[in-house]
């Protein structure tokens, strides 16, 4: 046998070795986390708006000038039970339309208010993030959420 066939062999055997390992180490990828596949948007234990893959049941609603409050969001799994979201996630509101504003309770947190500003339609998403608040990364964004303000 060459000296050739047998570096080629123990490569092989080392390559194998090492994708084994990385295949069975918990530490190797970072996916062990439940993933989120919807929200629920609440006030005072009462479910508003439910958002599940891309369809909405439900909408917001607040008259100008007046707060709809504490809303809380519930991101869920695929079966629409509450994830367990751990330290290093974060929530981002995403408001389109300049009727109402979501003010967070505080940068990051699962909870806020609606604020109606002037009568009109609005569109908000919720963003369920991973990392340092204001610098982590997406890791799901509901479908819009219709939001009127009345006068």
């Amino acid at each position: 046998m060459t000296r050739t066939a047998t570096w080629s062999r123990h490569g092989i055997l080392l390559a194998a070795i090492v994708i084994a390992a990385a295949c069975t180490n918990p530490y190797a990828d970072d996916d062990s986390h439940e993933h989120a596949d919807g929200v629920r948007v609440e006030h005072l234990g009462t479910t508003l708006v439910t958002v599940h893959e891309d369809e909405v049941t439900g909408s917001l609603s607040v008259a100008a000038g007046d707060t709809l409050g504490p809303l809380t969001v519930v991101f869920t799994d695929h079966h629409g039970e509450p994830i367990e979201v751990s330290a290093g996630y974060w929530m981002r509101p995403a408001l389109a339309g300049s009727a109402a504003a979501f003010e967070q309770a505080e940068v990051g947190a699962f909870s806020g208010s609606l604020v109606g500003i002037t009568p009109g339609q609005a569109e908000l998403r919720f963003e369920l993030l991973h990392g340092a608040v204001g610098h982590g990364h997406l890791e799901y964004r509901s479908a819009p959420i219709p939001v009127v303000v009345t006068e």
